[in-house]
């Protein structure tokens, strides 16, 4: 029996022998809560004034210096996106206005991170130096740490809790084949592939 035949036959046995009760899916939400958890996260944007690396001390006065500049005319109502767009060096964000999205702590370098979590919504930061050059950073919203509800997350654990009760009838299914047809050794067979023992070694 080759293997795709095999499979289909598996998966023959297995459809509509699988299903998933609300209950089931309820214990496993409360048994596994650590899962579902949203780390505190914060959604900002930043304009980026890059130094290159092995730069020399003017450089980076020079960054800092253009960096608070553009402090001043944020403080002063000019758009961030629109100086994002102007002055960032950031090629990932620029395009964007500067927006990073939501991030959690461990995805940014630890000084921007810092800062970043340490804003209010809607404040901006003073010049932040980083390995990259100097950052301004613009917190635009806060999200605490929560757990997903179970409403979010009850078609994953749906698709978790099937998915492991599939393998388990696999697994069964195929402990049953094996007992109702026994694998049989052809040890003439394998005596056929062995090496003669008293052959020659090869040349070298």
């Amino acid at each position: 029996m080759n293997a795709v035949l095999a499979q289909e036959l598996l998966q023959r046995e297995l459809e509509g022998e699988v299903d998933t009760t609300d209950d089931e899916i309820e214990t496993y939400y409360k048994d596994h809560k650590d899962e579902f958890i949203e780390p505190e996260s914060v959604k900002a944007r930043h304009i980026l004034l890059k130094v290159p690396e092995g730069a020399d001390k003017k450089a980076w006065e020079e960054a800092e210096s253009r960096a608070k500049d553009i402090k001043e005319k944020l403080k002063n109502g000019e758009d961030f996106a629109e100086l994002a767009k102007k002055h960032s060096d950031d090629p990932g964000s620029k395009n964007r206005g500067g927006d990073l999205g939501f991030f959690s702590k461990g995805r940014m370098v630890p000084e921007f991170e810092s800062v970043a979590f340490s804003l209010k919504e809607g404040e901006l930061s003073d010049p932040v130096k980083t390995n990259f050059g100097y950052h301004i950073i613009e917190v635009q919203e806060k999200k605490a740490a929560n757990i997903k509800t179970l409403a979010e997350v009850q078609a994953q654990i749906r698709q978790t809790l099937q998915t492991e009760k599939q393998q388990q009838l696999q697994n069964a299914l195929i402990e049953r084949l094996k007992a109702k047809y026994p694998v049989k050794i052809n040890k003439d067979l394998l005596d056929e592939d062995k090496p003669e023992e008293d052959a020659a070694p090869p040349a070298k």
